[in-house]
């Protein structure tokens, strides 16, 4: 009978060049680096909104305190205030070597610093118990107001007795 049928013309295979398959897959990879170059390359900057209105503003101590459990002093509690009748307040709660422990907010909610956490509620009542609970005081622990420049002066003293 005659010559075989072949399934494909003579030549190279579908998808391949006269040189073999490999250059096909070296310009696919070549393709796809590029592509995978290109999306690492994309950057995106994010501000918070109205950042450009932001307005700091120093909030001052207005009063402070020594906090005295069984005649020794344990720490001290300053007030931080806005300016005006109806400005928010703070209370910090320190140490006697002047650590920031916790904070007591105008609505008597406690707060204890957790090295490398968030902060912990502790409760909610009047600012000598979350100062005491700060503080971990006994229940006879009082505050003494002092002139703020004073305070440091106190606890100073206080640790190195």
């Amino acid at each position: 009978m005659g010559a075989p049928v072949r399934p494909f013309p003579p030549g190279p295979a579908p998808g391949a060049t006269a040189s073999g398959p490999f250059p096909m897959k070296i310009a696919l990879l070549a393709t796809l680096a590029s592509l995978t170059l290109a999306a690492c390359m994309t950057t995106t900057t994010l501000e918070p909104v109205g950042l450009d209105r932001a307005v700091l503003s120093p909030v001052p101590a207005v009063r402070a305190w020594v906090v005295i459990d069984q005649g020794e002093i344990v720490g001290s509690v300053v007030r931080y205030a806005e300016r005006g009748q109806d400005g928010r307040f703070l209370y910090i709660v320190r140490n006697v070597w002047d650590q920031d422990l916790g904070t007591v907010d105008e609505l008597g909610r406690a707060w204890r610093r957790v090295p490398h956490r968030d902060d912990e509620w502790i409760g909610t009542g009047t600012v000598a118990d979350g100062v005491r609970r700060i503080l971990e005081a006994t229940d006879v622990a009082s505050m003494s107001e002092r002139a703020i420049e004073d305070v440091e002066d106190a606890t100073r003293a206080a640790r190195d007795d």
